[in-house]
């Protein structure tokens, strides 16, 4: 009894070494991952995606700093007043002036791009050939899925890299179709990934400014003058300035945040991947191939593994190697994955802000009484001290990805289940007709 035509096993070897009987199935795509065709479906629908990105939510930081403010240059105004006396009018400064407050607006609010990524979980590359039809048992150092974690057939083993020659070590990985034309044994991909959300900037320059700040007290007294004459209105002796803090702008330098690790393994199944090491052809019984035919079309003793009469559910997830065979059955994975940002700030640049100025408090005094100001002078205060200021941290909400299957072909997973009747062991581990089928 051969194996039937289109029943495919797993070669890790080189495409040269396929052997007679055997051809590759190219009805799984070239690099894709098999997966389990859904509940009805036949095999063959595709999907999934290379790589995927995060959006994240939008976010804002807070930019509290301050400025000093410096001490006025000598100012006086003018009066003509007081014709004649020898007292001019009062020149004064004003100092220790207070800092500006934090400005009044934050960082503008900016959705950056999260963290993309491959899509490739963990795989081992094989070769996906199938039966011409005539082949009398899967050849040696094929692969095959198991399902009972009891124990392999006799003279297979677990695909664990032991063994000489070493056996390939497909633990905890994933089936992945070989290249065109390429050699089956290439591994790569991870079963987590993690990465950072996209460098960003808000609003640069980041254009603000502070608050009006009043200006200390004058601090030279009043002198008294000797020639008498009208009134004139001059600054109170005790006099302030409203300072107004120009609008100015700062640059802001671009942060991006790292996130968190996650887990992208999709739904999955795990098995044993066992491989012939007979030294021959053989033929276990309940051992496990592929099948990229129609479901109506399975041959007869092969039943598709959808959890009923002894198979496992394969329907709709990937095949995960097992690390060993009591791991046999565990299922896990997910569509979606997420992550969570650690935080981050802003650096802004070094910057000033010009400073304009209002008239002091004024009052009528008696001319020849005092020599003071008038109301209307100036003094031309010169810029803030330059400031740089980090933002305050923040963290983004990234949101989650909801698909992150890698490139998929569909394919039903099958199971050879020996008919009694015809005299085969219930697990097939003798060796006959076929190597391991009969009695």
């Amino acid at each position: 009894m051969p194996i039937p035509l289109n029943v495919c096993f797993l070669w890790p070897g080189t495409n040269a070494s396929i052997p007679a009987g055997w051809a590759r199935e190219t009805l799984v795509a070239a690099s894709q991952w098999p997966k389990g065709a859904a509940a009805g479906v036949d095999p063959g629908a595709t999907g999934g995606a290379a790589s995927h990105t995060h959006t994240t939510t939008t976010h804002i930081h807070t930019a509290a700093h301050t400025h000093t403010v410096p001490n006025s240059p000598v100012g006086s105004g003018v009066t003509s007043r007081d014709t004649g006396t020898t007292n001019p009018p009062l020149a004064h400064t004003h100092d220790t002036n207070p800092n500006t407050v934090n400005p009044t607006v934050d960082l503008t609010t900016e959705a950056p791009s999260g963290a993309g990524g491959t899509n490739e979980i963990s795989f081992f590359r094989v070769i996906i050939i199938k039966s011409d039809g005539t082949p009398t048992g899967v050849p040696d150092l094929a692969v095959a899925l198991w399902n009972d974690p009891a124990g392999a057939p006799t003279s297979w083993n677990l695909c664990d890299g032991g063994g000489a020659p070493a056996r390939p070590d497909m633990r905890n990985r994933y089936l992945r179709q070989a290249v065109a034309a390429g050699d089956g044994g290439g591994t790569g991909g991870a079963l987590t990934h993690t990465g950072s959300i996209s460098s960003h900037v808000h609003n640069s320059p980041f254009n603000h400014g502070h608050p009006t700040v009043t200006s200390s007290q004058r601090t030279q007294a009043d002198t008294v003058g000797s020639i008498g004459g009208a009134l004139a209105g001059t600054a109170t002796s005790t006099h302030t300035h409203a300072l107004t803090i120009a609008s100015a702008g700062s640059s802001i330098t671009g942060s991006s945040d790292a996130l968190s690790s996650a887990s992208q393994e999709p739904p999955f199944s795990t098995q044993a991947f066992i491989q012939n090491n007979a030294g021959a052809a053989d033929w276990p019984d309940r051992i496990i191939g592929l099948w990229m035919q129609t479901l109506a079309s399975i041959p007869t003793d092969w039943t598709l593994c959808d959890g009923t009469l002894g198979t496992p559910d394969l329907r709709a997830v990937f095949v995960k190697g097992a690390n060993v065979l009591g791991d046999i059955g565990v299922t896990g994975g997910s569509l979606t994955h997420g992550h969570t940002a650690t935080g981050h700030t802003h650096a802004a640049l070094a910057h000033t802000h010009s400073i304009s100025e209002a008239a002091g408090a004024g009052e009528n005094r008696t001319a020849g009484a005092v020599n003071a100001p008038t109301t209307a002078h100036t003094h031309g205060w010169a810029p803030t001290g330059s400031t740089s200021f980090t933002s305050g941290s923040t963290t983004p909400v990234v949101a989650d990805f909801t698909n992150t299957q890698p490139l998929f072909t569909g394919a039903a997973f099958i199971q050879w289940q020996a008919p009694a009747a015809a005299g085969y062991s219930g697990r097939g581990i003798g060796r006959g007709i076929g190597r391991g089928i009969m009695r």
